[in-house]
């Protein structure tokens, strides 16, 4: 920076210290949301409780610079700002404790490898590295609202190259460029702010993606209720017309009884015996839900021309997060009767287990023995329209890590098995249904 002038350099550098003060705990926030999850108050009486502490702490750095009470004032404030979430109070204690000695080991990191001349050029590092911090920790631990986001090279690349770009930006100003002051002030902010819009759009973006992708599993949802409701019509019209023939059948019945025809009887009794045979439903478990999107699927499977087996073993009133089971059924299934469209032997199975606290789902298929996959080994849709279809298998791994779940996928000759178990969260008792 430039020494002109002490009084304004004083003034700078005191701007500066609060930009990036303001900045450092802006991240403690959303370490804090990240680690502790809901929070017990609105958000106006957050904003002045992050407010406050962020006063306090830069007050008692302005004012009396002890590095002790540097310390407190920092460390106290984050164990207070702890409280306002629900969570156990052994849960914020170590949160709080986390993020303050993961920012002092940045800041002491940085310090050590710089010269002490450069204070307002190691703030900000420290402040960008927790930054990439914050950002690598908020896609490794799970979210129910990011669960479905896209992620990929893009994300990493990104969370390297914008924050790493920046702290080479602000070293060669500050070594080379030889620049004024408040134009090292100025590009410090316009830094700061490019790094939190471009990651807040991204996390726009995802947003998105995930309501897209929600609404076509609710759409999914609402057609396999609509096909329930056909099933469920189609077997009433076909008892009511039993009901109408029922008196013309039992005539019949009575005179081939009284000719002694036997063989004409047998015929008959197997033709009638047909007529009774229940429609396509192959669940029927006491789950509404499940059952409708089951027999939605396994139905589109049979309109391929597949041969269907579904083996069913569920608690009535199965407690389990709607969406979320959706979205491990709905993608295996989909997978399925993808894979099954290009296949000359159509056969798919599907079995859903429920016993001493676990469900293990198996879906089964046979397919063309051709499967792509993407550079990772990661198996790829073959459809035109790969949108929202690309996330596939792993929106099933994401799904199933909230359930403390997991997904074995493995290829036997022609056959494409995906199995996958989590936990329940009750143990009623078990319904057996196989069809």
């Amino acid at each position: 920076m430039d020494s002109r002038g002490d009084g304004a350099m004083t003034d700078l550098q005191t701007a500066s210290y609060l930009l990036i003060n303001g900045f450092h705990w802006y991240l403690y926030r959303r370490l804090l949301t990240l680690f502790l999850g809901q929070r017990r108050v609105g958000c106006p009486a957050e904003a002045a409780g992050y407010l406050c502490a962020y006063v306090l702490n830069s007050l008692c750095f302005l004012l009396f610079g002890v590095p002790l009470l540097n310390l407190a004032s920092s460390l106290l404030p984050l164990l207070l700002l702890s409280l306002l979430y629900r969570a156990p109070h052994w849960q914020r204690l170590w949160s709080a404790l986390v993020i303050y000695a993961a920012s002092f080991l940045l800041d002491t990191l940085v310090f050590l490898l710089m010269p002490v001349h450069t204070s307002p050029l190691g703030n900000l590092v420290s402040a960008l590295l927790l930054f990439i911090m914050a950002l690598v920790l908020e896609k490794r631990c799970p979210s129910s609202e990011k669960e479905l986001q896209p992620d990929g090279p893009f994300y990493w690349f990104a969370v390297l190259l914008i924050p790493s770009t920046s702290i080479a930006i602000v070293i060669l100003l500050f070594y080379f460029a030889h620049c004024p002051a408040w134009l090292s002030l100025f590009v410090d902010g316009m830094l700061i702010l490019l790094n939190l819009l471009v990651f807040h759009l991204y996390r726009q973006v995802g947003r998105s993606y995930y309501a897209q992708y929600r609404a076509r599993i609710l759409e999914q949802q609402n057609q396999a209720y609509a096909n329930e409701v056909a099933l469920y019509q189609c077997g009433e019209r076909e008892l009511r017309t039993l009901r109408h023939d029922m008196r013309n059948h039992l005539a019949a019945l009575h005179l081939l009884a009284g000719q002694q025809d036997t063989g004409a009887l047998q015929g008959y009794l197997e033709q009638f015996s047909k007529c009774l045979e229940p429609s396509a439903l192959w669940a029927s478990s006491g789950n509404p839900e499940l059952d409708s999107l089951i027999n939605f699927k396994l139905a589109e499977a049979r309109r391929a021309g597949a041969q269907v087996r579904a083996e069913l073993r569920l608690p009535a009133g199965l407690s389990l997060p709607l969406f979320t089971v959706n979205t491990i059924l709905g993608n295996l299934l989909d997978n399925a009767v993808e894979g099954l469209a290009r296949c000359p032997q159509k056969e798919l199975s599907l079995a859903l287990w429920a016993d001493r606290g676990l469900c293990r789902l198996r879906v089964e298929n046979t397919f063309d023995g051709t499967l792509l996959q993407d550079h990772e080994g990661n198996f790829k849709t073959r459809k035109a329209e790969t949108s929202l279809h690309g996330m596939g298998l792993d929106s099933v791994r994401r799904a199933l890590s909230s359930l403390d779940g997991f997904l074995q996928v493995r290829i036997e000759g022609r056959r494409f098995i995906a199995e996958a178990i989590w936990y329940l969260p009750e143990h009623p008792q078990t319904t057996d249904i196989t069809s």
